[in-house]
């Protein structure tokens, strides 16, 4: 489940007045997913395996399709990631994600945090069948 769905619904919102969802709909076929990255902690059971260094980030990936949250810690200065992945499972029986969604999560930071080390949070993503696209209108970190 998304980190906080009200928030990713009002963006959603935001860009489909704007025509941005139509227009991606258009060109890449229906939404189908939805990821929203955002900024944490290393989970307390993980503590003795993930060490986080001074100036590590720690992002958090959540899906609309998996209840399952993933992490890795990144160091911006370094412009490196500094932790294996990470899987949370956000309720009892949830499934782990598929290792595409894991990839797909590197990428995406990859993708959008600037060369200087700096990045916008949270992070929202769509995806379609065709593409993906990453908005961010926060203020950068």
């Amino acid at each position: 489940m998304l980190a906080d769905k009200e928030k990713f619904s009002h963006i959603e919102k935001e860009l489909t007045k704007e025509g941005v969802i139509n227009k991606f709909e258009k060109e890449n076929g229906v939404i189908k997913g939805r990821m929203m990255i955002t900024l944490g902690d290393v989970p307390k059971s993980l503590g003795n395996e993930i060490k986080r260094e001074e100036g590590d980030i720690a992002f958090i990936g959540t899906f609309d399709f998996c209840d399952s949250a993933v992490g890795i810690l990144f160091d911006p200065k370094k412009m490196d990631f500094t932790s294996p992945l990470w899987v949370s499972l956000q309720t009892d029986y949830a499934m782990k994600p598929q290792q595409e969604w894991c990839d797909f999560f590197v990428h995406t930071i990859i993708k959008n945090v600037k060369g200087n080390g700096t990045f916008s949070i949270p992070m929202y993503t769509f995806i379609a069948d065709n593409g993906s696209f990453t908005v961010a209108p926060e203020k950068s970190e």
